[in-house]
């Protein structure tokens, strides 16, 4: 019986490449060649109950993994390599052939900030340092908090930006919970670090928080989808809830002016 379900489900991926299948199947897929000679169906649905999908499956530590019965050190390894792997091969596309990597518009800037928070369970900040022509320099984890909260420290990222000889830098950080959209004190954060910036003649050319599947742009404030890593599309954040209208996402023109949010005005788009 159990050989007879294996089969099937390594038949329907042959057959799907894992469209139609569910979470718990996939899951349960790469379960069967981690423990051959046991079911792995009940596996496969405590995993989904304790870290609540397969994205917490994936996000979850080897020790964490454990913890779920039935699954020893060599699946917890085996499942984490998995997503290690994909997110490694998804980073690797960033970069050309001379293996550098250039954000030179809100929609690539948005999906390398989707890559790079892919794997935080937790809030965390990122400082991405570029070029005169928009190569990425480096890019800083600046600090790691609770899933609500991360401690922002102004003379940490100009330091950084200024240590690397930025010419524009781009800040980064993630919602673990709830959507994208910036809180009173990130948008204060962004108008502090433009006017700080702007006084050592630095460009900010974004703020970007990311959520699941997408990004708020705080320069232009708007929120770039990912319906999936091959396709996006943005709308106003005033809209988010009101409308589904898409355009192409936004290029960045030089030279680059800071993007104010004037007192009452959040909410809506810049410049309006």
């Amino acid at each position: 019986m159990a050989d007879g379900h294996r089969e099937r489900l390594k038949q329907q991926f042959i057959k799907t490449d894992y469209a139609g299948m569910s979470d718990h199947s996939i899951l349960e897929l790469l379960l069967t060649y981690a423990i051959p000679r046991r079911e792995t169906n009940s596996i496969a649905h405590a995993l989904i109950a304790r870290f609540g999908s397969l994205e917490g499956v994936t996000k979850a530590s080897v020790q964490e993994l454990q913890l779920v019965d039935g699954v020893g050190e060599s699946t917890a390894v085996m499942l984490r390599a998995v997503f290690i792997t994909a997110q490694r091969l998804l980073m690797n596309t960033f970069y050309d052939k001379k293996g550098r990597v250039r954000l030179r518009t809100m929609e690539e800037s948005s999906r390398y900030a989707m890559a790079l928070f892919m794997d935080d369970k937790y809030e965390t900040l990122r400082l991405v340092c570029l070029d005169k022509n928009f190569f990425v320099i480096n890019t800083i984890t600046l600090g790691v908090g609770t899933l609500e909260s991360v401690t922002v420290n102004y003379r940490k990222i100009i330091e950084q930006a200024l240590n690397n000889a930025a010419s524009s830098i781009i800040l980064m950080h993630n919602h673990p919970i709830g959507i994208p959209l910036p809180s009173e004190d990130d948008i204060l954060v962004y108008k502090d670090v433009q006017d700080i910036c702007k006084s050592l003649g630095l460009d900010v050319l974004d703020y970007l928080i990311v959520g699941d599947s997408s990004v708020h742009c705080c320069r232009s404030d708007r929120v770039c989808f990912f319906p999936n890593l091959a396709s996006s599309y943005t709308m106003d954040a005033s809209d988010l809830y009101e409308s589904m209208s898409v355009e192409p996402c936004s290029k960045y023109n030089a030279p680059l002016e800071p993007c104010q949010f004037p007192q009452g005005s959040f909410g809506k788009p810049c410049g309006e």
